[in-house]
Order: C-alpha cells, then sequence, then structure tokens
C-alpha cells in the first residue's frame, strides 16, 4: 500500500513538472516570438501585450503552473510550496525557455542569435528606476496570482461581516471559510483569464524604463545564449524581491 502511495506521489510531481515545463515553453515561446516577428514596429505595442496576455491564459488553462521564478520564490518563501520541488520547478522554467528562445531564433528568418531578444533598461533611466519599475510590476502580478490561484486554499485571516451575519456563534469560523473556499474556488475558474489580463497590462508599462520583463526567465535565455550579462542581475534581483513582497503582504492580510 506505502509503495503504492509513492508511486502516485512520483506520478503527481512528474505530471506537474511536465505541465510546468509546457506551459514555461508556450508562454516564453509567445513572448520570444512575438519579439522577432513584430520588432520594434507599432504594431508591436498593441500585439505584443495581447499576445503575451492570452499565451498566459491559455498556459494557464491548459496547465496552470508558475512559469515564472518569481511566483515560485514566493511560493517556496510562503511555505506553499517545498524547497525541493521549488528548487525542480526553477530548473523546470529555465530548460523550458532556453528550449523555447533557441527554437525561436532558429524558426524565424534573419534571427539565428539571441542579441535581438536581449532586454536592456532604458539608456536615459537609472538602475534604480530601472528595479524600483522591475519590483512594482514583478509585485502587482504575484500578488494578483496569489488572489486569483495560489493562495485559496488556506484559512482566510479576514472575516467579512457577511458571513458573520448568516453564521451562528458556534460555527462562525468554520462556515466564514466554507463560504470564502467556495468563492475562493469560483475565483479560480477565472484565474487563466485573470493573469493573463493582469500580464497584458503589465506590458504596456515599464517598457521606457526597464524593458518591462517582470519575469527573469524573459532575459536570461537570451542573456545565455548571446553572452551577454549586462544587467541580467538586476531582472533576477528585482523580480524576486517584489515576488517576495507580494507573497508576504498576501500572507499577512489573507491567511493565518
Amino acid at each position: 500500500m506505502s509503495s503504492l502511495i509513492v508511486d502516485e506521489d512520483r506520478l503527481f510531481w512528474a505530471r506537474t513538472h511536465v505541465g510546468e515545463f509546457l506551459a514555461t515553453f508556450i508562454f516564453t515561446f509567445a513572448l520570444f516570438g512575438n519579439v522577432l516577428n513584430n520588432g520594434t514596429s507599432p504594431a508591436s505595442a498593441a500585439i505584443g501585450p495581447m499576445a503575451c496576455g492570452f499565451a498566459a491564459y491559455a498556459a494557464v488553462f491548459c496547465f496552470g503552473g508558475h512559469f515564472n521564478p518569481a511566483v515560485t520564490g514566493a511560493a517556496i518563501l510562503t511555505r506553499k510550496l517545498a524547497p525541493l520541488p521549488g528548487a525542480i520547478y526553477l530548473a523546470v522554467q529555465l530548460a523550458a525557455s532556453f528550449a523555447a528562445c533557441a527554437l525561436a531564433t532558429a524558426l524565424f528568418p534573419g534571427s539565428g542569435h539571441a542579441d535581438s531578444l536581449l532586454l536592456q533598461p532604458h539608456p536615459e533611466a537609472s538602475l534604480a528606476a530601472a528595479f524600483a519599475m522591475e519590483l512594482v510590476l514583478t509585485f502587482i502580478l504575484v500578488l494578483v496570482v496569489f488572489r486569483a490561484a495560489i493562495g485559496i486554499h488556506v484559512r482566510p485571516r479576514l472575516i467579512s461581516p457577511a458571513c458573520v451575519e448568516t453564521a451562528s456563534l458556534a460555527s462562525e469560523d468554520e462556515a466564514c471559510f466554507q463560504a470564502r473556499l467556495a468563492d475562493a474556488q469560483h475565483k479560480k475558474h477565472h484565474a487563466g483569464l485573470v493573469i493573463g489580463l493582469t500580464i497584458a497590462f503589465l506590458c504596456c508599462l515599464g517598457g521606457g524604463v526597464s524593458g518591462g520583463a517582470f519575469n527573469p526567465l524573459r532575459v536570461t535565455a537570451p542573456a545565455f545564449l548571446a553572452r551577454d550579462f549586462h544587467n541580467l542581475w538586476l531582472y533576477w534581483a528585482a523580480d524576486l524581491a517584489g515576488g517576495a513582497a507580494a507573497g508576504t503582504l498576501h500572507l499577512y492580510l489573507y491567511e493565518d
């Protein structure tokens, strides 16, 4: 019986990691493909956010997943994901983003190198401004992800007045929890749309300051393939810090 449980657990994590790889590959391929296909043309300003948002919607709808180290880091920090599975998540995300970057540069004509995918802060923006912009954008994204999908399987810290009115004194806490859990499960059905729309509007921000990555995977694979690591640290540090701040705030406001 114990061996059966172990086998089922391994199968669960194997499927989870495959799903994470596919979700990350789809999303990052859309990111890289949009840049290579549209470049810096005026059409890219309109099509890019829409393409990234739809790609995120499709990835979440089909596979769930994090497909962002900032989300994974926040999940580890708030103990929603154990360190070892979290490390595997990060490895899978990096592998998928490298595969997507390599395939995109191989497929699109005239893009046999990753230089065109490099992301850097605006020349007139200071590193402090770029760091702050990345932190804020990632904070918004991770907070939305937690509220829409990750942070819903917990007893809420806050009790709404509606729950207090409808529950008896003896079962008030449990009734409130069940009501909030049912509401959260309903929200989760729309998580893909909410996250996709959030990514779409975030893509319209920050480009003139930090380049608007809010996901270290956007910059890591191109940096390694092009062997240009200039300011790579900024995106990892700012995005992970923004994710950690969002996860911590969610933990404080909404969870026991």
